[in-house]
């Protein structure tokens, strides 16, 4: 029977540390980060995550501004407010709830220095590098649990369902940047099943409910569902044959918010030592 991960608890033990550094930064620079996060349109879910965004936020000592536009908005009102809060000193950190609606064209317009999500091509090249600037935050989520597990990556076949996703892709491009060994395929791989079972990590991250089923799993391999809303992985019986499994939800989930939270810290600290 796998290890069952418990997200909820690594996120508050990861709050308190941010809840120090945050108060231990005002104290040594005489100001407080501050994320401006950008809703575009209603979706009830980007509405969901920003309330829970602001109150970790507000809880850790962040300042965190939320500014709404219409779902009809231009593309040049929006890029306009992004460069005000760009010339901004006191923001340390921009983000736009994705997915945008519509055919806007507007995350090129952020100052790569505040992107803390890795939205702009720049940030999101640099993690093919092995020197990303900022993780983006789902990307960081997994490295912690990955790190909290203390679970090896080195000589391990990793194995991506959903590489070229918007989660999925620059979580590839990271671990291949770091030197691992990473195969990415996509749900509708005809071979999905074979290809899934020679991994030793196995991380899934397609949005297309219980796609992962047991018998695609070696046996003793490590699982990682960033599936949303619903798991993506078949959790009861997959964690019969995994030697680690994290469950959706409770596992990598309640990590992205405090990771986004921790690059606005380091883009405040990064900002402090340019200067």
């Amino acid at each position: 029977m796998a290890m069952i991960f418990d997200g909820r608890k690594l996120a508050q033990e990861k709050e308190g540390k941010l809840v120090l550094a945050v108060a231990e930064f005002k104290k040594t620079h005489g100001f407080v980060p501050k994320l401006v996060s950008i809703l575009i349109g209603d979706n009830p879910a980007s509405i969901r995550y920003l309330v829970i965004k602001k109150a970790i936020g507000e809880r850790a000592g962040i300042e965190v501004v939320v500014k709404k536009f219409s779902v009809n908005v231009s593309s040049q009102l929006v890029q306009r407010f992004i460069k005000q809060a760009n010339l901004d000193s006191r923001v340390t950190g921009i983000m736009i709830q994705m997915p945008l609606p519509g055919k806007l064209r507007v995350l090129s317009a952020i100052a790569p220095s505040k992107d803390v999500d890795c939205l702009t091509t720049e940030n999101l090249e640099l993690l093919k590098t092995g020197k990303p600037r900022f993780l983006p935050a789902t990307t960081k989520a997994v490295a912690s649990v990955f790190e909290s597990a203390k679970i090896g990556l080195a000589g391990k076949k990793i194995v991506i369902v959903g590489s070229k996703g918007f989660v999925g892709e620059p979580l590839f491009d990271y671990l291949k940047g770091q030197g691992f060994s990473v195969t990415g395929i996509d749900k509708e791989t005809k071979t999905l099943g074979e290809v899934t079972r020679q991994a030793d990590i196995l991380i899934s991250a397609t949005g297309v409910p219980n796609l992962i089923k047991k018998e695609m799993i070696k046996k003793g391999a490590v699982v990682i569902d960033v599936g949303y809303p619903q798991p993506d992985v078949d959790f009861a019986a997959v964690a019969e044959v995994a030697s680690f499994i994290t469950p959706v939800p409770g596992g990598v989930g309640p990590l992205t918010v405090i990771s986004l939270l921790e690059n606005v810290l380091l883009s405040a600290n990064q900002r402090c030592v340019a200067n």
